[in-house]
């Protein structure tokens, strides 16, 4: 198989993958983890023989050995492991494995993305830069910023010696006595990071800032933008210098850039010089980088390629202030991957270092030539990562989903500290820091995690989970605090000595997307949310028996049917008197009651249809229904009662049919009113006839009355609260039930007047205690 200009890898059998397992190591085997790194820029073509031979006799005896000398024992550990599993592979596995790898491979080339341009700034040595500049007098002396315990960044002068990061300040020492530690200042350094993220944000508003000294840039819009722009927008000026004690200073000590002259106190310059950028890649990260040092004085370089990992590998070829770009072709990209060094790689380092260099991997075009070993030996996930380092793949994208933030953490390095005031002010101090991170980012968490690292280099991490989303500091200092005073207690009575202290939050969230109680739900909230939630839901609904259209929640909803059916129920039962009286059913009653039940079912229909016409146009009819009945009944003849039949019933029945015509009379203009009134219009015969539909589940009652309806509602709307009761039901049930048991003691028997005790009984003995 070819794969872009690749060999393919031949295994005729397991002894060639024996072959490859040896390794170069000194007599010292622990000179590999404390031996100088000089991957990190400004460090090439150093004596390293001698420079690691003062690492060790400066290390020797210290705890920073005893340290290192335990972590390369488990790292023996694993490497002694990886060579069993290698001496127990077969060449079918090795076969298979490279059919599995070539497939994936050529997967990951069909989805290679050469479209975007993304830009890798990193400022050159950041920290020591910001304290030179505003110190003179550093500027021409090897210098390191940090304590004696651990370095964080050197100048280019002390790297010469061998000082870098992450290095001891009492190693460092050993190698340039004459170096200059300085403390930190993180606020100055803040300060400057935010005018540099400003400049990036004018060619990408959603760049991806890695720490303050290092950032993605995605130039593939502003590409496209600057093609369009003239020149004047492309032309900046260089930052003048208005030092008095600059028109004596001699040429030799400035420096010349262009022909202008940099001042050597302030770092500008002495005229403007306009300088106009091009159009291109190159042009706009030159461009970048001058707006740079022009609005901070410090010098930036970058690495131009079509995705990430190859943009930070290229800004560390021209270190310090350079630049370095690949075009977006397939067989340039794999001609520079090939020859680059695995230790180059962004995410592999010392560790993974040793451990590839075992199975004779050091760059990335051995890292595909022995793919198959990859994948037998690493899991999915690292295997995956060394094949598209191999192939030059990596994110071309740098959306925030992709880089969704998972946790915020603020650590300190510092001298052995022992006194436990001394260790709470400390943990104040991380926990106001991580506070005013988690508020300028907008974001909250809910887990917080202390790290404690001793003066043997042991290191300890825990964490604890609170109840709601927070990024209050006192809540923060309150986790952490108890959490070191577990520890401190722990191990007393020894003095707990520390020398780093973190504190993380995770879990994190957006402020702006937590309940305004923040609140983790509680067991009972747990069952009962379901139901709150559909009955406090908000929904738009008419009312079957109104037919008024009402914005409420289901509760109210629910009301609001039982007021209307409960008329409803009042106006039918008259109405089924009065049809009785019609039909002779009720002629013993006599002309007194039909006048009775008459007068209630006017009050009745007058009172509901002034209700329902309150809201509307329809009052006008409502009044005129309201006339029609009192004329009616004035217009009733006296009649005189006696034993035999009224002779006035005739009379009467057709003033009933008008009542009940004039009952269900509106005005046609009134729709909400007019759906009322034909409901109560049903006579007793028809009225089992209705089809009607449930407004919560929607499901089509057909032949229902008005109360069927209203019963089948109540049940939907209490069908979350019926379901937890019965689950609780049966669980009480289940429990109740006798569990099968295996050979009881039969000589043991249970007192028949010490009856057992339940669940259910527990918890209401306990509540009448408290009552």
């Amino acid at each position: 198989m070819e794969t872009l200009g690749m060999e393919p890898a031949t295994f005729p059998g397991i002894s060639k993958a024996k072959d490859n397992i040896s390794h170069n190591h000194t007599k010292d085997s622990l000179l590999t983890r404390v031996r100088l790194d000089d991957t990190k820029a400004g460090m090439q073509g150093l004596d390293r023989e001698r420079i690691n031979q003062i690492i060790v006799d400066a290390s020797k005896g210290s705890k920073f050995y005893e340290n290192e000398r335990h972590k390369e024992n488990q790292l023996e550990k694993r490497i002694q492991q990886q060579k069993e599993i290698l001496l127990n592979l077969t060449p079918f596995q090795i076969s298979e494995a490279e059919l599995e790898a070539d497939q994936l491979s050529r997967e990951l080339n069909a989805g290679r993305d050469l479209s975007r341009t993304i830009v890798h700034i990193d400022m050159d040595a950041f920290y020591a830069s910001v304290e030179m500049r505003d110190n003179v007098s550093l500027r021409d002396k090897p210098m390191a910023v940090g304590g004696m315990s651990m370095l964080c960044t050197s100048n280019y002068l002390a790297r010469r010696y061998g000082v870098r990061a992450a290095m001891p300040g009492f190693i460092a020492k050993k190698l340039c006595p004459s170096l200059v530690i300085v403390p930190l200042h993180f606020d100055t350094y803040r300060d400057v990071a935010s005018q540099v993220r400003a400049i990036f944000s004018h060619y990408d508003p959603g760049f991806c800032g890695m720490g303050l000294d290092e950032a993605y840039v995605d130039l593939t819009e502003h590409l496209n933008e600057r093609k369009e722009m003239d020149g004047q927008e492309r032309t900046f000026l260089h930052a003048v210098c208005n030092c008095e004690a600059f028109a004596q200073q001699d040429n030799d000590s400035a420096v010349t850039n262009s022909g202008n002259i940099k001042c050597s106190n302030c770092l500008k310059y002495r005229h403007e010089d306009p300088i106009t950028f091009g159009l291109s890649a190159e042009d706009a990260a030159s461009e970048i980088r001058f707006r740079i040092e022009q609005n901070t004085q410090l010098t930036a370089s970058a690495g131009i390629a079509p995705n990430t990992l190859l943009a930070k590998v290229c800004s560390d070829q021209n270190k310090p202030n350079g630049q370095f770009c690949i075009q977006a072709d397939v067989n340039v990209v794999m001609q520079f991957v090939q020859q680059l060094p695995v230790r180059k790689v962004c995410g592999i380092g010392k560790v993974s270092d040793r451990m590839l260099s075992s199975i004779g991997i050091t760059s990335c075009k051995q890292l595909f030539e022995k793919r198959s070993l990859l994948k037998l030996l690493y899991s999915d996930v690292s295997f995956q990562f060394f094949l598209r380092v191999a192939l030059g793949i990596a994110a071309t994208s740098l959306a925030s989903g992709q880089n969704e933030r998972k946790s915020m953490s603020v650590e300190r390095t510092f001298r052995d500290t022992w006194e436990e005031a001394d260790l709470y002010s400390k943990c104040e101090e991380l926990c106001q820091s991580l506070a005013e991170d988690l508020k300028k980012e907008k974001l909250q968490g809910k887990t917080v995690t202390l790290k404690l690292k001793t003066v043997t280099f042991k290191v300890t991490t825990r964490a604890v989970t609170i109840a709601n989303y927070s990024s209050d500091y006192t809540v923060i200092a309150s986790v952490a605090k108890d959490i070191l005073k577990a520890e401190i207690q722990a191990v007393q009575p020894d003095s707990f000595q520390l020398r780093l202290m973190g504190v993380r939050m995770s879990s994190l969230c957006d402020e702006r997307t937590i309940s305004a109680e923040g609140k983790q739900s509680t067991i009972t909230e747990l069952f009962t949310k379901p139901a709150q939630q559909r009955t406090l839901e908000t929904i738009d609904c008419t009312c079957p028996v109104c037919g008024d259209s009402l914005t409420t929640t289901l509760a109210l909803f629910n009301k609001h049917i039982d007021s209307c059916l409960e008329d409803a129920e009042t106006m039918q039962h008259k109405f089924t008197q009065i049809s009785s009286l019609k039909q002779g059913g009720n002629q013993q009653r006599g002309c007194k009651g039909l006048h009775d039940a008459k007068t209630e079912i006017n009050n009745v229909t007058v009172v509901k249809t002034i209700e329902c016409a309150g809201t509307g146009s329809g009052s006008t009819s409502s009044r005129s229904a309201y006339s029609q009945v009192n004329s009616c009944v004035k217009q009733e003849p006296a009649c005189s009662h006696s034993k035999e039949t009224c002779m006035h019933t005739g009379s009467h029945q057709g003033d009933l049919s008008q009542l009940s015509a004039v009952a269900a009379s509106e005005d046609k203009t009134s729709d909400d009113c007019s759906s009322q009134h034909a409901v109560v219009d049903k006579s007793a015969d028809d009225h089992d006839n209705l089809s009607l539909t449930c407004p919560v589940c929607g499901i089509n009652q057909a032949g229902s009355s008005l109360l069927r309806l209203n019963a089948h509602i109540d049940e939907c709307l209490n069908k979350p609260v019926i379901k937890t009761m019965l689950r609780g039901e049966e669980r009480r049930m289940e429990q109740q039930k006798p569990r099968k048991r295996q050979k009881l003691d039969t000589t043991k028997k249970r007192s028949k007047d010490k009856p057992s005790v339940t669940l259910e009984a527990f918890f209401e003995k306990s509540v009448s205690k408290r009552t």
